[in-house]
């Protein structure tokens, strides 16, 4: 097997829905984002890529963490290119995302890989690109890889039933006596696209 890990990404946050729409139904202006487009890495959270962008402030001095409540009630989108060596060509090809916080869409060369979101962020995501991969040595061979988070599910912290819980995500980060209410998002695990045998 062959292995390349993606980690270097851009991140852009929007209004809920907002990507889904070319452009606002009001005023006909393309939809943008909340925010301008910072680097990420993978893997990794958008708290830390906000902080090193300067966004947000250190949340875990004093009551920082109430300064960026704002970040899961947001839907980000991952944009990353790869390019995918001709060698490669007449194998089997993968992408694999090892931890997703917590339901998104994902697209390799703008076709989208998931019918429905994938949500669960205990639950890996593996598709096979074989079909819709460029190879390196083309005019054009950048291949895109696109995730797109939506916003964290509203969910129960300490204060709560665990019996009305229903959603795979961590219940200790909605605020629990030990920590402070951080609803973790992002690709918390690596990314990457795998080949083998023919």
């Amino acid at each position: 097997m062959t292995e390349q890990k993606l980690t270097k990404w851009e991140l852009t946050a929007y209004y809920p829905q907002t990507p889904f729409l070319n452009k606002s139904i009001e005023t006909g202006v393309a939809g943008g984002g909340v925010l301008p487009t910072v680097q990420a890495e993978v893997p990794g959270s958008i708290y830390m890529d906000l902080l090193k962008a300067g966004y947000i402030e250190n949340p875990y001095f004093e009551t920082n963490s109430l300064l960026c409540e704002w970040v899961p009630q947001r839907w980000w989108i991952y944009n990353t290119t790869v390019k995918i060596p001709e060698k490669l060509r007449g194998r089997n090809i993968f992408i694999r995302f090892g931890g997703i916080d917590y339901k998104a869409h994902i697209a390799f060369n703008k076709k989208p890989l998931t019918q429905t979101p994938h949500e669960g962020m205990f639950i890996p995501f593996s598709a096979n690109i074989t079909d819709s991969v460029k190879f390196d040595g083309g005019e054009d061979s950048d291949n895109t890889v696109m995730a797109l988070l939506e916003h964290a599910p509203d969910e129960m912290g300490q204060i709560g039933y665990t019996s009305r819980t229903f959603t795979q995500k961590s219940r200790f980060a909605y605020k629990w006596d030990f920590c402070a209410r951080m609803i973790g998002m992002g690709l918390y695990g690596d990314v990457s696209i795998e080949a083998f045998g023919s």
